[in-house]
């Protein structure tokens, strides 16, 4: 069993040494704060038959290892949604915000349920032409010959395009 990334201690949860970021031995990994705000809303905001739909997280700044105190404030509570706000501080700093969204279980409504058809578009050969669609003489060109284009500004810049793989 591993460790745990924050103690609670006196309000406040106090970060473990290994909770540090992959950048900085001194600097609190970002994923974990989206940990504590999804956990303060289930504490605080969960309920039997409500279940997460959505949980928007936003970092604001790097944090020191410092304690981090999580505030979360109710903001809808209707009979089918549950909305909930978080703010996450590293002493009286801000570093981060999150929104939640919790929906309660309900019964499927009757009716004909609308689907999209399946997305049935073979991959591109290549990239675009001139004439194709494309509205600029150097599409899918590249000064290096290797069709991805170069990214900058002015004299010599080209297109860019992209293909998936599946």
């Amino acid at each position: 069993m591993t460790d745990a990334f924050f103690a609670h201690k006196a309000g406040e949860l106090v970060p473990a040494p290994h909770a540090h970021s992959p950048w900085s031995a001194d600097m609190l990994h970002g994923r974990l704060l989206g940990g504590l705000a999804a956990r303060a809303v289930e504490a605080e905001h969960g309920a039997p038959g409500l279940h997460p739909a959505r949980l928007t997280v936003d970092l604001f700044k790097n944090s020191p290892l410092l304690p981090i105190t999580v505030e979360t404030v109710r903001v809808r509570d209707g009979r089918r949604i549950r909305v909930a706000d978080v703010t996450l501080r590293a002493g009286d700093t801000p570093i981060g915000r999150a929104s939640a969204v919790l929906l309660r279980e309900g019964e499927q409504p009757g009716g004909t349920r609308f689907e999209t058809e399946p997305w049935d578009e073979p991959a591109p050969a290549g990239p675009p032409t001139v004439g194709s669609g494309c509205r600029r003489s150097t599409c899918g060109s590249s000064p290096t010959g290797d069709g991805r284009g170069r990214a900058g500004r002015g004299r010599g810049r080209t297109g860019r395009w992209w293909t998936t793989s599946r």
